[in-house]
């Protein structure tokens, strides 16, 4: 998990996005590059990346909340 996190981190300062980051995460840095710092069009990273921030919201409004599935 901790090398997932970093890897996080890395792409966030990279693309400077959340989204972006989750993108990268999913479908691969060298993806969101190729199609010029954008979400790339693939279906599953189009349905990854919302689920991804919904997640984020929800832990960011009650940070005791930690579920992991």
């Amino acid at each position: 998990m901790e090398a997932g996190i970093k890897y996080l981190k890395l792409l966030y300062d990279e693309f400077g996005s959340l989204e972006l980051a989750a993108a990268g995460y999913n479908a691969g840095e060298g993806s969101v590059r190729k199609y010029n710092r954008s979400i790339p069009p693939f279906r599953e990273t189009l349905a990854y990346v919302p689920k991804v921030m919904a997640y984020y919201r929800q832990y960011k409004r009650n940070r005791s909340l930690i579920a992991l599935r």
